[in-house]
C-alpha cells in the first residue's frame, strides 16, 4: 500500500513538472514595495514539444505586463495579467529561433532571452 502511494505521488509530481521544457534564464531584479530585494518570484521555460512559452508565478505580484518579442524586434505578445488569479501563463509560440521575454510592473523589470 505504501509503495502504491509513493508511486502515485511520483506520477503526480512528474505530471506537474515540465519534462521537455527549456528553461529561460531570467535576469533583473524584483523588489517588494518595501524595497526588499527577493529571489525572482517567477520562472519561465519554452516547451519544445508544443512550442509554448510557460511562465509560472510563485506569488501574487499584482498586475504585471508580459511582453514577448521575436529576434527581429516584432512584438508577438503584449498583455497585462493579474497574478493573483493566474498562477501560470501559457503563450502559444510557434516561432523558430530566438526571442526575448520581459516581465514588468512598471517599477520592477525582469527579462530573458530564448
Amino acid at each position: 500500500m505504501r509503495q502504491l502511494k509513493l508511486l502515485l505521488a511520483a506520477i503526480v509530481l512528474l505530471g506537474t513538472m515540465p519534462c521537455w521544457g527549456k528553461p529561460i534564464d531570467l535576469r533583473g531584479q524584483w523588489k517588494h514595495k518595501k524595497s526588499i530585494e527577493i529571489k525572482l518570484p517567477m520562472d519561465a521555460s519554452i516547451e519544445e514539444a508544443g512550442g509554448e512559452l510557460v511562465i509560472n508565478f510563485h506569488e501574487d505580484l499584482g498586475d504585471v505586463r508580459i511582453i514577448v518579442t521575436s529576434s527581429t524586434g516584432e512584438v508577438i505578445y503584449n498583455e497585462k495579467v493579474q497574478t493573483s488569479t493566474m498562477l501560470s501563463l501559457v503563450i502559444p509560440f510557434n516561432e523558430q529561433g530566438q526571442g526575448m521575454l520581459q516581465i514588468t510592473d512598471g517599477f520592477n523589470n525582469v527579462y530573458g532571452e530564448f
